[in-house]
């Protein structure tokens, strides 16, 4: 992997990470 995809992919996990918890409090509400 280049430098630039392995940052690009740690920013998307991160940005699925936060989207996919507050999709779950969100349900939970």
């Amino acid at each position: 992997m280049t430098n630039r995809l392995t940052t690009r992919f740690a920013e998307l996990s991160a940005y699925n990470r936060a989207g996919f918890v507050a999709y779950m409090m969100a349900g939970d509400g």
